[in-house]
């Protein structure tokens, strides 16, 4: 009993105190702060169950630079932040390999990704993963390392945060002269190898002034 909460030991106490006066009645106990917190904690677990195979599909269709923008966000955010998704990450990599892919989905269930009353189908596994072929094998299907997973399933209020996106712009901005480059772009650092062309796309995509490079309003806007 050394490492429990003390609030759930608070909560107990009352609920086998002695004296009748003081002990909780049921009506009381289901108002206690400990139990509510853990009621409201459960029913946010239970949404981003429902909502992961979204979540997943809606990550890997954004494109690579997005994606490694929200993934060097998200590996700044504080633990408390990440807690939830990382619970589900652990729980859903049944082999403890540090990845889940197409079968740790599969074989996780139904309820394990919130679908009640349906039939997890493989079809619906290969799309969260970003695969739309239906003939596609689940062996040939790229599984999400853990801070990809967190950036798919974290709330983005959460690393939309000004100071974050500030310390993820720097991270991209290696010259700090306060704008993203091709250079800075192509160097792999966070991004891989890109082609010349996924190069100018980014830059089409995020240079709205068209000076071929991506100050922070620009980054912020994206």
């Amino acid at each position: 009993w050394d490492k429990a909460d003390p609030h759930m030991l608070t909560f107990l106490s009352m609920l086998l105190c002695k004296r009748s006066g003081l002990r909780y009645s049921a009506r009381r106990a289901l108002r206690d702060d400990w139990l509510r917190l853990r009621s409201s904690r459960t029913l946010s677990k239970d949404a981003k169950r429902k909502g992961l195979l979204d979540d997943l599909r809606s990550f890997r269709a954004l494109n690579k630079f997005k994606r490694a923008v929200i993934c060097t966000a998200v590996s700044m955010l504080p633990e408390h932040e990440i807690a939830e998704s990382r619970e589900l990450f652990m729980s859903l990599d049944a082999d403890g390999d540090g990845m889940v892919s197409a079968h740790d989905l599969k074989k996780a269930g139904s309820l394990a990704v919130g679908f009640e009353d349906q039939v997890l189908s493989s079809y619906q596994v290969r799309q969260a993963c970003g695969v739309n072929d239906k003939f596609e094998s689940f062996v040939s299907t790229r599984a999400f390392g853990y801070t990809e997973f967190l950036a798919a399933t974290i709330d983005p209020e959460v690393y939309l945060d000004n100071k974050v996106l500030h310390a993820t712009f720097s991270c991209f901005d290696r010259d700090a002269d306060g704008a993203i480059s091709l250079s800075e772009l192509s160097n792999g650092h966070l991004l891989g190898a890109l082609s010349m062309e996924e190069l100018h796309e980014i830059m089409a995509w995020c240079d709205l002034d068209g000076n071929m490079q991506i100050d922070f309003p620009e980054f912020e806007e994206m």
